[in-house]
C-alpha cells in the first residue's frame, strides 16, 4: 500500500506540473513576453509581436503589412478625368486614386475628380477602362463610378471605428510619375487621435493622396482619402461605412 500511495503521489505531481507547464507556455510567457524589460529574460526575440498567445504565433508587423499590401494591390486603381472634345477625349486634367469595391465594377473615389465634367476612365494593369458616373457624396468627399466588367478582385472590409489611437494603417495611391509611368505606392502611417470614434492618420512621407485607399494591418479597408488634409494635417477620410451607405442607395 505504501508503495502505490508513493507511486500515486508522485502522478498527481507529474499531472499538476504538465498542466502548470501548459499554461505558462501558452499564456504566462507569451503575456510576460510583450513588456521589454523581459524580452531577453523569456528568449523572446526583440521586434516581434504575440499576435495570438494561445498558438504563440509570432509575425513581425512589417512583414505583415509586406503581406497585407501585395494582398491589396490588385484591387487599388487609378481614376483619371480627361477634357471633351467635338472630337473625342482631350488631355487629361484630373487624376485619383480608387478602389475596387465590387467585382462588377464598382470603383471608389475622391468626389473633388467627378465635380467637373469630363471623360472618366479606370486605370488598372495598364489598361483603361471607359467609367461612368454612378454616385457622388460630395459633403463626405466619395464618389462611385462604373464600369463595365466582371470577376474583378476586391477587398475585404474592415472597421474603421476599431482603431485606437497609435494603431498601424496604410495607405495605397497610384499616381503617374514626370516619365507618365503609373507607379503604385504604398504609405504606413498610424492613427494620431479619435474624434468621435472617427480616426485620424498621418501618413510618411506626406503625399497628396486623393482617392487613396486606408488598410488596417491585415488588409481590410477602412476608408478612403479626401483631397483634403485636416489643420493638423492628417489625411481627411471617409470610413468604409459611408463608401457602403453610398453603394446601396
Amino acid at each position: 500500500m505504501k508503495f502505490l500511495r508513493f507511486f500515486g503521489k508522485v502522478g498527481f505531481i507529474f499531472v499538476v506540473g504538465g498542466i502548470g507547464g501548459v499554461v505558462a507556455n501558452q499564456v504566462v510567457v507569451p503575456r510576460l513576453a510583450q513588456y521589454p524589460a523581459l524580452e531577453k529574460f523569456l528568449g523572446v526575440t526583440p521586434g516581434v509581436t504575440v499576435i495570438n498567445p494561445k498558438e504563440e504565433i509570432i509575425i513581425d508587423k512589417a512583414d505583415a503589412v509586406r503581406v497585407a499590401v501585395s494582398r491589396v494591390r490588385p484591387t487599388v486603381v487609378a481614376v483619371e478625368r480627361y477634357a471633351k472634345t467635338a472630337s473625342g477625349t482631350g488631355e487629361l486634367e484630373a487624376a485619383a486614386s480608387g478602389i475596387i469595391l465590387t467585382e462588377d465594377g464598382f470603383v471608389a473615389t475622391d468626389a473633388v475628380l467627378v465635380s467637373s465634367p469630363g471623360a472618366l476612365f479606370v486605370v488598372r494593369a495598364d489598361e483603361r477602362i471607359p467609367a461612368t458616373l454612378s454616385k457622388v457624396d460630395s459633403q463626405e468627399g466619395v464618389a462611385l463610378v462604373k464600369v463595365e466588367a466582371r470577376g474583378l478582385p476586391v477587398p475585404n472590409f474592415g472597421d474603421a471605428g476599431a482603431f485606437e489611437a497609435g494603431d498601424t494603417a496604410f495607405g495605397f495611391r497610384v499616381y503617374r510619375d514626370e516619365d507618365d509611368n503609373f507607379i503604385a505606392q504604398a504609405l504606413v502611417g498610424y492613427v494620431t487621435h479619435l474624434v468621435f470614434g472617427s480616426p485620424s492618420f498621418s501618413f510618411t512621407p506626406r503625399k497628396d493622396t486623393p482617392g487613396m485607399p486606408v488598410f488596417n494591418t491585415q488588409g481590410a479597408l477602412v476608408a478612403i482619402s479626401h483631397s483634403s488634409v485636416t489643420a493638423g494635417g492628417e489625411d481627411s477620410i471617409s470610413p468604409t461605412s459611408v463608401i457602403k451607405d453610398l453603394l446601396v442607395r
